[in-house]
């Protein structure tokens, strides 16, 4: 951001200004200095598209079997969806995100990547849904079905990464975490209405769940474009910088399969862990998480997102062990909220170490390749693990864990990787 103030205070010079060299660096300085840390409405705007986002995967991955049950498909077909879905996403997030960096440089905006992908993706979610009502009973269009799924799934890969790119122009980078918490927030809570709603959803219906969806979805892009007007209309930005090489691209894509492989092997562990009394630990984990992302989002601020990102996957995987191994009292609430706090503290550093990797020109390549590296872990986890509930919780422990420790080394070691 004080890269792209700058350059904008100097293409607000006229050529043939007679201002010398150091009124332009007082002049540039002077106005970053007095620029607000963090655009918060422009932030606000963008977490309420990745609470939409999150949203519509939830619905997706809690319907799933059931829809594909209603129309014949074996139960396996559900794996192999994602799976082929994620592959997908494994490409396709990168290469949306660093050409819609490329896109802005030719044509000042990422609208076209943004609009398309946000009204397709509504759209085919929605027809997900209606398909579900009408088309089940119509035998010869059934593998239509699995197909609107696929294409759904694309949709989203081809906005996504353009989108949330856009975090990196909306906080200075020691406030990315601030920025950044509003994001995490709105994807833990979306997260959350499974746990608790999700049977509630069930029996509202698939059509009326995915219109739910698909509505939110349009009123969310509707909601960003109201605060961020002008990010698609502004001038062309001059390219300043390479591509990234790989090796500050590739700890952005290692660490999203890392820490997307922690969560999901957690999940698993504490799924099948149910408390006696009061709320199962992977409840109270989920809540504390909500409540704890914004102050930590400020925390890492103070300290530094890396450190901050550190100490939350050292008390992670203490704390998952405590799961893994202990038998008894293992619903106890106070390691299920320090958990919480652990992955508040490791989650929401994410997307700003991901931008801390690649130069301002290429934040949505570094925030695909991210979302890319997360894609794989979904792949590998089912293709690891085909029945996970067959899984044992010292299995599942111990991987999240080790997961954790390889996150941990190349968040560690790719300082000496960032961008310059």
């Amino acid at each position: 951001m004080r890269i792209i103030l700058i350059s904008r205070i100097a293409d607000n010079l006229k050529p043939g200004s007679t201002i010398s060299v150091r009124s332009r660096r007082e002049l540039a300085m002077t106005a970053i200095l007095n620029s607000p840390k963090v655009l918060w409405a422009k932030a606000g705007g963008l977490a309420v598209v990745q609470g939409a986002i999150s949203l519509m995967w939830m619905i997706y991955g809690l319907y799933l079997p059931v829809l594909l049950q209603q129309f014949g498909f074996e139960p396996a077909w559900a794996a192999g969806l994602l799976i082929v879905e994620s592959l997908l996403a494994m490409l396709l997030e990168p290469l949306m995100g660093g050409l819609s960096d490329r896109t802005r440089h030719w044509l000042a905006t990422r609208l076209p990547f943004v609009t398309l992908g946000i009204g397709l993706a509504s759209v085919l979610f929605y027809s997900i849904g209606t398909f579900s009502l009408f088309g089940s009973g119509f035998t010869a269009v059934r593998w239509l079905f699995p197909l609107i799924m696929v294409l759904w799934a694309v949709a989203m890969a081809i906005f996504r990464s353009p989108t949330i790119g856009l975090l990196g122009r909306y906080a200075l980078a020691p406030h990315l975490p601030q920025a950044a918490s509003l994001l995490t927030f709105a994807g833990a809570l979306a997260g959350t209405i499974g746990i608790f709603f999700g049977d509630f959803l069930l029996r509202l219906g698939a059509g009326t769940t995915f219109a739910i969806g698909s509505l939110f979805l349009l009123v969310a892009a509707l909601v960003l474009r109201h605060f961020d007007p002008l990010s698609n209309s502004a001038k062309p930005f001059p390219v300043r910088t390479a591509l990234p090489k790989l090796q500050q691209l590739l700890p952005i894509f290692l660490t999203g399969t890392s820490i997307a492989l922690a969560v999901i092997f957690t999940r698993a562990l504490l799924g099948g862990i149910e408390s006696e009394n009061g709320l199962a630990p992977i409840a109270i984990v989920a809540l504390t998480h909500i409540v704890t992302v914004i102050p930590i989002g400020f925390l890492a601020s103070r300290v530094g997102n890396r450190q901050t990102m550190l100490g939350g996957i050292t008390l992670g995987i203490l704390c998952i062990l405590f799961f893994a191994f202990t038998t008894e009292n293992a619903a106890d609430w106070l390691p299920a909220i320090a958990l919480g706090i652990a992955f508040s503290m490791t989650v929401n550093g994410v997307l700003p170490y991901a931008l801390s990797m690649v130069p301002p020109d290429w934040d949505g390549l570094g925030v695909g390749t991210y979302f890319g590296g997360t894609a794989l872990a979904s792949v590998l986890f089912r293709l690891a693990y085909p029945d996970p509930e067959g899984a044992t919780a010292v299995v599942l422990g111990v991987s999240s864990a080790i997961a954790l420790a390889v996150a941990a080394f190349l968040i560690y070691s790719s300082r000496f990787y960032r961008k310059g």
